[in-house]
């Protein structure tokens, strides 16, 4: 592949599931045009309309932060597609203590069509990075008011709540739990880690929505 390509998402992991194909990608600067086009290509009311104006807000913060994190070189930023067209981003930061989710979203590929185990197959992956290290725990900070119930998903999972306000909810998990959580999710879940993977031509490997 020549120097001179600028976007260079690099596979990471892939499944089937539910009829998909799920492969996720990591980010870097080079991916700046590409993500640019994806921004604007996700238009929340038109892909899952009646929700309302402050959650869609929400929901559009979320994602535009977490795609717009992939030039920052103390995160890393993972970019979910599903049959080649993006549905999800996890932004996260780690230091030999704790991993840090700063930003986890998912969109619908299509008008209304939300993917299905999307969240879990970014968390997935999240809880195969943390417990490949000598990591602690994983944190994160929940909208209390965000569309489709996260805090509930991540209570789930086995996060606990250790306090925050009346927008937002500091969550936490511990090895042990997250060991627990990834051994269920691996039963739904059976990624396959791409080694040696080359920088991928995003623009002409994926579809953008619309």
């Amino acid at each position: 592949m020549t120097s001179n390509i600028n976007f260079k998402g690099i596979l990471v992991s892939k499944t089937n599931l539910a009829n998909n194909t799920l492969a996720l990608y990591n980010l870097t600067p080079d991916d700046k045009n590409f993500i640019k086009s994806l921004q604007k290509s996700i238009d929340l009311p038109k892909l899952y309309p009646n929700l309302t104006l402050h959650q869609y807000g929400i929901w559009n913060n979320v994602i535009r932060q977490g795609l717009g994190e992939y030039c920052n070189n103390e995160t890393s930023t993972v970019l979910l597609t599903s049959n080649k067209t993006p549905c999800g981003v996890l932004n996260y930061s780690s230091t030999p203590k704790q991993y840090e989710i700063n930003y986890i979203a998912t969109w619908p590929e299509a008008y209304n069509k939300r993917v299905p185990f999307a969240g879990k197959t970014l968390f997935t992956e999240l809880f195969h990075r943390f417990l490949s290290t000598k990591a602690n725990t994983v944190e994160l900070t929940a909208l209390k008011y965000s569309p489709f119930n996260p805090i509930g998903k991540y209570l789930e999972l086995g996060f606990k709540m250790y306090g925050g306000n009346h927008i937002e909810e500091i969550m936490r998990i511990d090895r042990k739990t997250a060991q627990r959580a990834f051994e269920r999710l691996k039963e739904l879940i059976a990624l396959q880690s791409v080694k040696n993977s080359p920088n991928v031509n995003l623009e002409k490997t994926l579809r953008l929505i619309g």
